[in-house]
């Protein structure tokens, strides 16, 4: 019985960190082989696979795409604005 619970659990956790490094990768800019190529990397080397994934971090980081004439938070800190919460800590 604890045999069976132990393997399951060791499943459970190959599979939750292969799903892992598979988000990370959507994550990264890179062409196809190369996304194929570190998700197989995941895949064949069970635990060591998806640890290499995020110490090597393939790619570059995907920027999120921003609607035209959104502005970002940051934008209103460069330009020296102060945020709601600096405003009330100022005061």
């Amino acid at each position: 019985m604890a045999t069976t619970v132990v393997r399951i659990l060791l499943l459970v956790t190959i599979l939750a960190m292969a799903l892992l490094a598979f988000l990370y990768l959507r994550q990264r800019r890179m062409a196809w082989s190369e996304f194929c190529a570190w998700g197989l990397l995941a895949l064949v080397l069970p635990l060591l696979g998806p640890f290499l994934v995020f110490v090597f971090r393939p790619g570059e980081f995907r920027d999120k795409k921003v609607r035209p004439g959104a502005t970002r938070k940051a934008d209103g800190a460069a330009k020296g604005e102060k945020g709601p919460a600096e405003r009330v800590i100022s005061s």
